[in-house]
């Protein structure tokens, strides 16, 4: 054998390159986006087209002795506005003795009558230790299934006091939500969102780019358990019913109603107060069970509970009409 030919055959040939296709991606069809059709929502700003008056019960008495005469899990929603015993206004209701004793009796026959799965949206004071107090009484003797500190703030009321003051202006009060344990919980998103601004929507829009899209943002914000809304201050349209001291305001009663209920469910207001939550329970389909103790107060439930569903209902919805959700050209 040749050198020549002995070299060849000691020489490793390089293998042939295979070709190379571009490689194929194997894309899902896209799928139709379906336009968010944003559900009806009733409140007092847009109350449900046949209110049943015979569904509003409003009893003048005492809230214990009447949900005796209630069935067990018989409600659907809780909302408790009970005195926080700091005096407010000097009213003498809202000096309770014995308030932890008093507070287990009315809290047991509240949790007797919520349906597994109801809520209780329980309201308290800063000024005071027993809302804490109520918390743990809620969960460790009830059983009750903490969910969420809500803390409603405002702004206004009392700054004009500010020689006499010798401790900080209390402007927030605390809403506690609990649920009754062996069902799934309401809980309503879109009748808790919030509309942005135009100028919060193209800031959101510019800082999630890839991330969120106009449709999504049209939605609003979503529900946060800091909710900023104004008191009812001394000219509210709502005060020309009568003067109550701690009136809560339509807005947060409207949204409590709205994400923790349904239509028709049945909804008790121990607590009947100034009627702000029976309003709004009225108003957006419920049926409603209250009880208010101070006949001066029953009397203002009565007519307050007449007046949004008549001739008060257009003038309140174009007094206190929101705007929308802010829409990108």
């Amino acid at each position: 054998m040749s050198a020549a030919a002995s070299s060849q055959l000691g020489t490793k040939q390089p293998a042939a390159k295979a070709q190379r296709f571009p490689k194929r991606v194997h894309k899902q069809p896209s799928q139709p986006q379906m336009p968010f059709v944003r559900p009806t929502i009733y409140s007092t700003e847009n109350p449900a087209p046949d209110v049943n008056e015979a569904h509003l019960s409003i009893t003048h008495g005492d809230c214990v002795e009447g949900m005796k005469l209630l069935a067990n899990a018989s409600v659907d929603l809780v909302i408790a506005d009970p005195p926080y015993d700091i005096g407010v206004g000097k009213a003498v209701w809202d000096t309770v003795p014995h308030y932890m004793q008093w507070s287990r009796t009315w809290l047991a026959e509240a949790v007797r009558v919520l349906k597994p799965g109801g809520a209780l949206m329980l309201y308290g004071s800063p000024e005071r230790l027993w809302i804490c107090h109520l918390k743990i009484m809620c969960a460790d003797e009830f059983g009750l299934e903490f969910k969420q500190h809500i803390s409603w703030v405002y702004k206004q009321g009392g700054d004009s006091r500010m020689n006499n003051m010798v401790k900080y202006a209390v402007r927030m009060e605390h809403l506690e939500w609990f649920v009754k344990p062996g069902a799934g919980h309401t809980f309503n998103l879109d009748a808790g969102t919030e509309a942005y601004s135009e100028a919060e929507f193209k800031e959101a829009l510019a800082k999630g780019v890839g991330r969120v899209t106009a449709e999504s943002l049209s939605r609003g914000k979503p529900p946060k358990n800091w909710w900023d809304i104004p008191r009812e201050n001394s000219r509210s349209k709502e005060r020309e019913y009568g003067s109550h001291p701690s009136m809560k305001p339509l807005r947060i009663c409207d949204r409590i109603v709205g994400i923790h209920s349904n239509v028709g469910d049945t909804v008790l207001v121990p607590f009947g107060g100034s009627g702000s939550e029976c309003v709004a329970v009225g108003a957006a389909g419920r049926k409603l069970v209250a009880y208010e103790q101070e006949a001066e107060y029953h009397r203002i439930i009565v007519r307050r509970m007449k007046g949004p569903w008549r001739s008060h209902r257009r003038q309140y919805r174009r007094t206190r009409s929101r705007r929308g959700p802010y829409s990108p050209p």
